[in-house]
């Protein structure tokens, strides 16, 4: 493992994917995301770890797992698009994001990541919105962006 410029630990690109696919694995959220890599240190020993913990805790199935070449094609389209991955705990995760108790663990992001610093708003909604709301979504973050956010 090596340093960023401010010294925080820059992951190998294989623990990127572990963490891509723990955080994309079913009944793993955020909260359990951070249980997890709190208990077993690295995304690769807590995805190990997990149908057996799924099968102790009473679940029949074990959890759907997404493979290596899924997520490994998935950073690469990524890429191909100029964008990025970022890990919670990487330089350029917004550090007052981090901070939240459920932050995501994973963020994709295009455009100028220095701009994650900056003062802003963030606007969290459902996933499967109605149109009402999308359009109150848009209107408010055209309103917050007018002001200078």
């Amino acid at each position: 493992m090596t340093a960023s410029p401010d010294m925080r630990p820059v992951l190998p690109a294989t623990d990127r994917i572990d963490i891509l696919r723990l955080a994309r694995t079913t009944g793993v959220g955020p909260i359990n995301f951070a249980r997890l890599m709190t208990q077993y240190g690295r995304a690769g020993a807590a995805l190990a770890a997990l149908p057996g913990r799924m099968r102790r805790a009473g679940r029949r199935e074990d959890p759907v797992i997404p493979t290596v070449s899924r997520m490994s094609d998935e950073l690469e389209r990524l890429e191909k698009l100029g964008g990025k991955m970022l890990v919670r705990g990487d330089a350029d995760y917004p550090l007052l994001l981090s901070c939240i108790p459920d932050a995501p663990p994973v963020l994709f992001t295009l455009g100028d990541v220095r701009k994650l610093s900056m003062r802003s708003v963030g606007i969290v909604g459902a996933r499967n919105a109605s149109a009402a709301g999308i359009r109150m979504a848009e209107s408010l973050s055209a309103e917050i962006a007018h002001s200078g956010l």
